[in-house]
């Protein structure tokens, strides 16, 4: 199977599934009980609500001046939002646990180089180990 993923169930809900499915979907949760951010509830990590309309690079073109201009505001608006979030301190996911990326991911568990990081010495230094001893 490939990477992760997502199908609509009915009208209500969404799932996630594959490999690349992660508790980063606790984010969502996060963000719902620190922010006013519109963002899906969480069932579990996988099922989701699913948040109706349409998707923003196809309507753009669409949309008018005014409507552009009122989605600008809606996005600015968010990024602030998330902005005023108080960092969980140092190099971490949201939840204070590895940090959710591609270039941390090991199929070796033993190696864990996605944190958490109390530096960014200690960020560079796991980098710079997960490139030496994959070779690349």
């Amino acid at each position: 199977m490939g990477g992760r993923k997502v199908v609509g169930i009915g009208p209500h809900f969404v799932v996630k599934y594959g490999r690349q499915v992660d508790p980063i979907e606790g984010t969502m949760l996060f963000l719902a009980r620190s922010t006013q951010i519109s963002v899906p509830r969480n069932t579990t990590y996988i099922v989701m609500e699913r948040i109706k309309g349409h998707s923003l690079d196809l309507e753009w073109s669409r949309m008018d001046v005014a409507t552009k201009d009122a989605v600008a505001t809606q996005l600015r608006n968010t990024f602030r939002d998330m902005r005023k979030l108080s960092s969980p301190g140092g190099y971490c996911g949201v939840d204070n646990g590895g940090l959710p990326d591609g270039i941390f991911w090991t199929s070796d568990p033993s190696k864990p180089f996605a944190g958490p990081f109390d530096s960014e010495t200690e960020l560079d230094e796991a980098m710079v180990l997960k490139y030496t001893q994959h070779g690349l």
